[in-house]
């Protein structure tokens, strides 16, 4: 079988997406609503074992509920953020005090979040709109990445040492600037 991570890049209809809840039952209407031949759902009840799954298996949307055994949903998107950047993230909640999801979103732990209970076309729309915007985040960032490597390398091949901080600046920032005429008094 195909490496999960090349096989994300070569086939841009199956989509995969880790559903986390404490509750059996939420879990199969998550699965049922979701069924799509585009998306590959796989159902975890212990945040424990999302977070092993998410070291060894990538995902391109994380849907957990706010409330779990031990933590809670934002904590656990966070936690698995540092060994996935790019995977998206919606919460469900059944609670109707929603201060905590509402910073979460507004810091960008998290894309959005459902209440509970869900219509399945309103949960479909959110996920297919959560996982286009993690698509278009990842190709950003991997975007800026590349451009900003090669800015670097560029200033490294002109200007030796200054990107490990070792540019001592006063004589080579003067020859910098009187070679793109920058070095003359505006009027």
């Amino acid at each position: 079988m195909a490496n999960p991570d090349s096989r994300r890049k070569t086939d841009k209809r199956l989509q995969r997406i880790m559903l986390v809840h404490h509750e059996q039952n939420t879990l199969n209407a998550l699965a049922i609503a979701l069924a799509d031949p585009a998306y590959h759902c796989e159902s975890i009840r212990d945040p424990k074992m999302a977070k092993k799954r998410a070291r060894n298996m990538h995902f391109d949307l994380i849907l957990c509920n706010y409330q779990l055994p031990g933590t809670n949903g934002v904590q656990l998107v966070q936690e698995i953020k540092t060994q996935q950047t790019d995977i998206a993230s919606v919460i469900l909640t059944g609670f109707t005090n929603l201060g905590t999801v509402i910073d979460a979103v507004k810091r960008g732990d998290i894309l959005c979040y459902i209440n509970k209970p869900f219509e399945n076309i309103a949960l479909r729309k959110t996920v297919k709109l959560a996982l286009q915007t993690g698509r278009l985040t990842s190709s950003l960032s991997s975007d800026l990445g590349h451009n900003k490597n090669s800015a670097l390398a560029e200033l490294e091949a002109h200007y030796p040492g200054i990107t490990e901080g070792k540019w001592t600046g006063s004589y080579e920032k003067q020859k910098w600037q009187k070679k793109r005429g920058l070095d003359k008094p505006t009027s």
